[in-house]
């Protein structure tokens, strides 16, 4: 079991976000369970190396019979989950008037439909227990929108609203829901939407110019906020959406 004898779920946590996440969970004392659509074995073996424990799951998030097996196995083998990070996510650069159905349709299957599928499967647990804590994790591109991505903003934007009213449900039975919605963060996904190294450097500069803080956004800076929102201390904080990126003046 856990060192605080606890589990939580990170979903995308093959690489970038989820990945940070995993970590910085672990090092708190949660036992993680990494679920990727891809094996994501190098975050357990980095979780492991730092003396954590974890376990790696692939589901495909689309498929409710999937998640259905994925957390009655949890309970037999973590003991249930106490914290959901929901941080599985696609997106596309496209002018709205070409976004495709297919195209609208496979954004929100994993980014909306996997995030109420999972957490809807995990809620039971949490309930019986009457500890629990859902963490989703949004975007700033929902209070600042860039062209290309509305069907990404509108599933991120919807996912902040289901926060919202989640926690209203669920804070009686002592389970939080909350947000973080960081900026556009250096990770495999991010990278992979440009043609080479330069153009996605150049990407991210330009946003470093219109932030308070003069850093190229990473993982490792919006972690804290997931530690804090699954930790005991933050039992009184729900249906909230924390922004991390680096005080972007356009807010």
């Amino acid at each position: 079991m856990a060192r605080n004898g606890k589990t939580a779920i990170v979903t995308g946590a093959a690489n970038g976000l989820g990945a940070a996440y995993a970590r910085r969970l672990a090092a708190d004392g949660f036992q993680i369970a990494a679920i990727d659509v891809q094996d994501a074995g190098r975050t357990v073996a980095a979780i492991e190396a730092d003396g954590g424990k974890a376990r790696a799951y692939v589901c495909d998030l689309r498929d409710a019979d999937a998640i259905g097996e994925l957390v009655a196995g949890l309970d037999k083998e973590m003991g249930g989950v106490d914290v959901l990070v929901n941080n599985a996510g696609v997106y596309d650069f496209t002018p709205h008037e070409t976004v495709t159905i297919d195209v609208w349709r496979k954004i929100m299957s994993l980014n909306l439909d996997g995030m109420f599928l999972l957490t809807q499967a995990v809620l039971p647990g949490m309930k019986a227990k009457g500890w629990g804590r859902i963490i989703n994790v949004a975007s700033n591109s929902c209070f600042i929108p860039p062209p290309g991505l509305t069907a990404y903003v509108a599933s991120k934007s919807a996912s902040i609203g289901y926060v919202r009213s989640l926690a209203g449900e669920l804070g009686q039975y002592g389970i939080t829901v909350n947000a973080v919605a960081p900026g556009p963060t250096v990770t495999e996904g991010t990278r992979g939407g440009f043609p080479d190294e330069a153009s996605f450097m150049d990407f991210m500069n330009r946003f470093v110019e219109s932030q308070s803080v003069k850093k190229v956004s990473l993982p490792e800076y919006s972690a804290p906020v997931v530690s804090f929102f699954a930790s005991e201390e933050a039992g009184f904080v729900t249906g909230q959406t924390l922004v991390v990126d680096g005080g972007d003046a356009k807010h």
